[in-house]
């Protein structure tokens, strides 16, 4: 077992032509953000501007991705999402694993 603690913040500001693009993206599409690192640990951003499936049309889906590492069996991860216009902020903890490699913000709408 492997144990460790780290804290880092990524932002990603969508203005200009990317909030253009996603404010035209249909449902099912999505947009990821460039990879950041954490420790030896590579995330990005994903949302679905448009909801994910039929269900979620007009959501703006958020959610952090793991490419997943065949050196580790699983990572819990405290992760937690901003908006500052709309005002939401939660956290979630989720365990990380080769079945599991993407969580987030899915059930509700931020926009």
């Amino acid at each position: 077992t492997y144990c460790f603690t780290m804290s880092s913040r990524f932002e990603w500001k969508i203005e200009g032509q990317l909030l253009k693009r996603m404010l035209q993206t249909n449902n099912g599409e999505y947009h990821t953000s460039k990879s950041f690192q954490i420790s030896n640990t590579t995330f990005n951003v994903i949302v679905y501007p448009n909801g994910n499936n039929q269900h979620s049309i007009g959501s703006f889906l958020v959610y952090i991705q793991i490419p997943w590492q065949d050196w580790v069996e699983s990572m819990v991860i405290r992760h937690s999402y901003d908006c500052k216009q709309t005002m939401i902020n939660c956290t979630y903890i989720n365990t990380f694993n080769a079945e599991s490699t993407m969580f987030g913000l899915h059930n509700r709408k931020i926009l």
